[in-house]
């Protein structure tokens, strides 16, 4: 008798399951403040598993993540930029730090013996095409740290560049 109950409370469970999906959709939809709030004092108090649900996902389906982060972006773009931009007027010296940190990494990956006036050549030419200058093997990545040789280098868009960041493809 009590396992009839039971499966008779599971067959209206997922009977119902559309209908209370569509239902808290619409409730989030009302009620985006109190959603997001909730949402947020639950990533707080179950940090663990929340770090652990987003690695699981990175894991298993990295293009989502990065669809979802697209989407964002786009959606707020102009709220992005301007924060962007009030992150760099309060942290120049930051930045200052990380362009140093590139300007000498990749001197340490030029060889002595490479043709400077060639890698020169390479980087008129993206300027005047109005591209940029990518290094097919990364200067500096996880498995491999390329060189900055004339071979090592490739123009693509800016879009291009970032979407390629520092990946080894």
């Amino acid at each position: 008798n009590k396992e009839n109950i039971l499966a008779k409370t599971r067959s209206r469970y997922y009977a119902n399951r559309k209908l209370r999906i569509a239902q808290a959709k619409e409730w989030v939809n009302k009620n985006r403040d109190k959603a997001r709030a909730a949402n947020r004092k639950y990533k707080a108090n179950n940090r663990q598993k929340s770090a652990e649900y987003y690695r699981t996902i990175k894991e298993t389906n990295p293009r989502l993540i990065v669809e979802r982060r697209r989407k964002m972006y786009l959606k707020h773009k102009q709220k992005i930029l301007e924060r962007r931009k009030l992150w760099a007027a309060k942290n120049k010296a930051k930045i200052a730090f990380y362009a140093a940190t590139r300007r000498a990494d990749k001197v340490k990956a030029t060889p002595r013996w490479v043709d400077k006036k060639a890698i020169a050549l390479i980087y008129q030419d993206a300027a005047s095409k109005r591209l940029t200058v990518d290094h097919i093997v990364p200067l500096k990545n996880n498995k491999v740290c390329g060189l900055h040789v004339p071979w090592n280098l490739q123009l693509l868009t800016k879009e291009e560049n970032s979407r390629k960041h520092n990946n080894l493809i």
